[in-house]
């Protein structure tokens, strides 16, 4: 069975254990969901953050998660000067079937940045929430009202992403 590389990438809103944590382990979980990875078939984790994280290891996100008999390593990101700032990067080594044109990469938040190439059809990790206002009749009464709305968009082309994400008013 081939060995494949898997790449992601997320931002960390603050230098803390428990940000590094959390947005670490979520990236790992929508590798994983995207991928249909299991513990068994991952190889080897590399790890890198920029340099202006240094709370904790990302690794500390996989064992978490069960990933106990996997090598992981964590490194230094290059402190490129107009890089961005406060990322967690990973590139999973798995052992699949997978052909590469099938393998979904995984850059969440702010980071589909990174990869221009691949942001065409890049999946948004986090639900969003918007209010919209709803105008619509009923029984011969027009009615006006606001709904909260949360969705979760997978895989939306970037132009359509953008209306969606930007159409619904804010409060």
């Amino acid at each position: 069975m081939p060995v494949r590389g898997i790449r992601g990438a997320i931002d960390v809103a603050r230098n803390s254990k428990e940000e590094i944590l959390s947005r670490t382990g979520e990236l790992l979980r929508a590798l994983v969901r995207a991928n249909r990875i299991r513990a068994d078939d991952v190889a080897a984790a590399i790890f890198s953050l920029t340099p202006d994280l240094d709370a904790e290891f990302p690794a500390i996100a996989a064992r978490r998660m069960g990933w106990t008999d996997v090598p992981l390593m964590c490194a230094a990101e290059l402190d490129i000067l107009t890089g961005m700032k406060r990322v967690v990067r990973v590139l999973l080594l798995v052992n699949t079937d997978v052909p590469p044109k099938r393998i979904k990469h995984q850059y969440l938040g702010k980071t589909p940045a990174l990869r221009p190439d691949l942001e065409a059809l890049q999946p948004i990790g986090d639900a969003i929430e918007r209010t919209a206002l709803v105008v619509g009749r009923e029984e011969g009464q027009h009615f006006r009202a606001q709904i909260r709305i949360r969705l979760r968009l997978l895989h939306v082309a970037r132009p359509a992403r953008r209306r969606l994400l930007q159409g619904a008013r804010e409060e």
